[in-house]
């Protein structure tokens, strides 16, 4: 099934559109990048995502997946290294090189939450 929509995807990519479109010049050509914007093409052991599914775990090698991911933590193990980010939701997408998409929201290193602002915010948000 996956393999029949991809081969669709790549003929309707490969096909010149019918009009040329004018793009819009009041979005700027390159993209600002968050100093907080994970490095990518990173090789890594393990990444951990919090699946609409369950935690599911993305090794070298893993079967190309589509999944949804809910608010959560994602876990990038990279040797003895672990880094933590909380992701609000998304998409990832595992594909048959062993490259993963993780396509988020939002996403915010654990070690830069304030987790007095978290409580405060649970408590106002559990007063309405």
């Amino acid at each position: 099934m996956f393999r029949q929509a991809s081969r669709l995807l790549a003929r309707s990519i490969n096909q010149q559109p019918m009009m040329a479109r004018a793009f819009s010049t009041d979005v700027p050509a390159t993209p600002t990048v968050d100093s907080t914007f994970v490095e990518s093409w990173k090789k890594v052991d393990m990444v951990i995502v919090p699946a609409t599914t369950g935690q599911m775990g993305v090794l070298p090698g893993h079967v190309p997946t589509i999944a949804e991911l809910k608010p959560g933590v994602l876990s990038v193990h990279e040797g003895n290294d672990v880094t933590k980010y909380f992701l609000s939701s998304g998409f990832a997408f595992i594909h048959a090189n062993s490259v993963a998409d993780i396509i988020a929201i939002e996403a915010v290193p654990i070690d830069q939450i304030d987790q007095s602002l978290v409580q405060k915010g649970l408590q106002s948000s559990l007063r309405s």
